[in-house]
């Protein structure tokens, strides 16, 4: 799924959903801290103010809502593999 719910629970549940009616047997999640994989630096070395790059660290900081959102997603993915089972 990566960051392609853009920080929206209902986009990320949305996601799981359309996964499996297209028949996926599984959706990968990524879950991490920003701090873990970015630095957070105003030294001109680590700007990156062009390109796909720029919003670089906000994209991080949105992908982190899928450790927060756990729970629910756990939650979803349950009751998505029960369905798969019984049909």
């Amino acid at each position: 799924m990566s960051a392609n719910h853009n920080g929206d629970l209902d986009q990320a549940l949305r996601i799981i959903d359309a996964a499996q009616e297209a028949g996926a047997d599984a959706v990968k999640i990524q879950t991490y801290r920003p701090d873990t994989i970015t630095l957070k630096s105003d030294a001109p070395d680590f700007q990156i103010t062009e390109g796909l790059g720029a919003a670089g660290r906000k994209k991080v900081e949105e992908s982190y809502s899928l450790q927060v959102w756990g729970p629910r997603v756990a939650q979803m993915l349950r009751r998505v593999a029960d369905a798969s089972r019984k049909a």
